[in-house]
């Protein structure tokens, strides 16, 4: 109802307005209905006038939204996390009872609080806590040896300590392929660490048992940025560029996650080796503020058996039984004890039949986004609009988009939920543990890193669906048509409103240039000499102390290529105000049809 404050404040004002007006005017005909004396004094005529005012809101509203029927849907197939707020979001650490590690949890498996109303998240990584420990710190001296034959530019080094957490178990035992690893330390130190790990490091070596060995490459990779890792659900066939940029002003701390490839670094050790040194050699950095942060990690600055969570659950909705003639149905949901159940989606629907040849299932399809023309039964459905009075809605239609003629069964839909702003309000870092888990995640203790976020609400004004639209449909003239003024409105109208630090980020981006190029871009035939922007990105670094300028400009990387044609490519290089060059990304093929 918050939404609707406005507009009845403007609404009772008109009324009392003219109400006052006609007690000057015609004091007579206002004595007749009671008017006369001081205004409101009346309260059936109060009433009637808030009423009045409501109902009047109400109406003036849904004319500044007129457009919704049409925009909704189609962003329910160009983005449909526009159409509800990002649910809160954190990050949580599972640790094991033992240090043995745990099995793998995998992705969406639900954890609910232990204590106070009971909300529910779901995971967004693989959490796979090996029975291995980590510490780090940072040294502005390089102790390697020299016949290494170290880069020229090294001056400083980022110790990454490997044990095993049992001494009767090798590292090789322990743990294959890769690790996840979290940086849990205060933002400025984490954007810190993350930039020198991915921007400003030139090189890696292994210690082990006194011996050294130079690795071919940084055994390191950024996280979040694959469709498996999403955080928000997206349907298929969709880029994922703009829900990346969703994500990252969302929950920001799930891009500073990373994983270290252990392969390489066990490669040339002995196999009951237990402990290793992967030295990761740094630029010069004294001239900046980088070592003092890094010189006070703490010893728990990288975890491991970390992942984003999201408030979000699966829900069985009450059963929709289908009458003749009706066309719309209202979805209702069992009501839960302490906590609101807010309906973010549908996952699925489900048909159940009997007839003469006995009861059949019949699978339902969303209509909007059919994915067979053989899908006969689909479904549309209408989010609850709590400012309008509406509910949520579902119809049932034929692969035309006509109704279909339903008689008599039963639908059964699995909706997702959340449970609204209630989640920011929870306490974060228990002793013992802050939610719980199911199956797989039973018996760990689960803490919250941060207290979760608030709820983001995307497209809020009456004409931000058309911008949104707008900024969806991409087209060939997309990049070569930007500037700066651009740019920042794009970012602003993902970003948390509320946020100082995503403020002053945005206001961080100091310059915008193209610059044309033809270089040779690689396909499945070799390489072919191919048209594209070179895009220099100038930002203000001291506005960047609480963000990783890394995971910004992958995400910008990802967004610039977004808006470019197919077979066209783009370059991003991120830069300080004097010039320096921070991150310079990989060539982006363009994804856009040219037609």
């Amino acid at each position: 109802m918050d939404k609707l404050v406005p507009y009845f404040e403007r609404e009772i004002g008109i009324l009392r307005h003219h109400m006052d007006d006609l007690v000057r005017r015609d004091p007579a005909t206002a004595a007749r209905i009671g008017l006369a004396g001081e205004l409101g004094a009346d309260p059936g005529h109060e009433r009637i006038m808030q009423g009045t005012a409501l109902l009047s809101a109400q109406i003036s509203r849904k004319l500044d939204y007129y457009h919704t029927r049409l925009t909704n849907d189609l962003l329910a197939i160009l983005g449909p996390y526009y159409l509800s707020p990002v649910p809160s979001c954190s990050v949580v650490h599972v640790e094991p009872a033992e240090k043995r590690g745990i099995p793998t949890i995998p992705r969406g498996t639900e954890l609910s609080t232990m204590t106070g109303p009971t909300c529910r998240f779901r995971t967004v990584y693989d959490v796979d806590s090996p029975a291995v420990t980590l510490t780090a710190s940072y040294t502005a001296h390089i102790e390697a040896p020299l016949s290494l034959g170290l880069p020229a530019n090294a001056g400083g080094a980022i110790k990454i300590t490997i044990d095993s957490a049992d001494q009767g178990i090798s590292l090789a035992e322990a743990v294959t392929g890769s690790v996840r690893v979290c940086i849990d330390t205060d933002a400025v130190t984490r954007a810190a660490l993350y930039d020198t790990l991915f921007a400003r490091t030139v090189c890696a070596c292994v210690e082990a048992e006194q011996q050294w060995h130079k690795l071919p490459d940084v055994p390191l990779a950024s996280v979040g940025f694959h469709d498996r890792e999403a955080l928000l659900p997206t349907p298929q066939r969709q880029d994922d560029s703009l829900r990346l940029l969703t994500e990252y002003f969302a929950c920001p701390e799930k891009f500073e996650f990373f994983d270290i490839d252990l392969d390489p670094v066990l490669a040339k050790c002995r196999p009951n080796v237990q402990r290793v040194v992967l030295h990761l050699l740094t630029q010069d950095l004294h001239q900046t503020s980088t070592p003092r942060l890094l010189r006070s990690l703490p010893a728990t600055a990288l975890r491991l058996g970390c992942t984003p969570i999201i408030n979000m659950f699966t829900r069985m909705a009450d059963p929709i039984r289908v009458q003749a003639g009706h066309i719309a149905y209202r979805i209702s949901l069992p009501p839960m004890k302490d906590a609101p159940c807010i309906i973010y989606g549908v996952d699925g629907m489900k048909l159940l039949r009997t007839g003469q040849e006995g009861s059949a299932a019949i699978d339902m399809a969303p209509s909007l986004r059919r994915s067979s023309a053989l899908e006969k039964h689909c479904w549309l459905f209408k989010l609850a609009d709590p400012t309008g009075g509406t509910e949520a809605e579902v119809s049932f239609v034929d692969d035309r988009h006509r109704p279909l003629e339903l008689l008599e069964g039963t639908v059964k839909a699995q909706l997702t939920c959340t449970n609204g702003e209630l989640p920011s309000k929870l306490p974060a870092g228990a002793a013992e543990g802050d939610l719980r888990g199911d199956k797989l995640a039973a018996g760990y203790r689960i803490r919250l890193l941060d207290t979760p976020t608030r709820p983001l609400v995307l497209a809020d004004q009456p004409d931000s669906h058309f911008d949104v639209v707008a900024v969806i449909s991409a087209n060939h003239r997309s990049v070569a048509q930007w500037d700066l003024s651009v740019l920042q409105e794009l970012l602003r109208m993902h970003a948390r409103p509320e946020c100082a630090i995503t403020e002053r980020q945005i206001a961080g981006i100091v310059g915008l240039e193209r610059r044309e190029r033809n270089e040779w871009l690689p396909n499945d035939y070799g390489a072919s000499l191919a048209y594209g922007y070179q895009i220099c990105l100038t930002i203000d670094e001291a506005a960047f102390t609480h963000r990783s300028i890394h995971a910004f400009a992958e995400v910008m990387d990802r967004v610039f290529g977004y808006y470019t044609p197919r077979g066209n490519f783009t370059r991003l290089i991120v830069q300080a105000k004097d010039g320096r060059e921070l991150v310079c990304c990989d060539q982006r093929p363009g994804g856009q049809s040219p037609a």
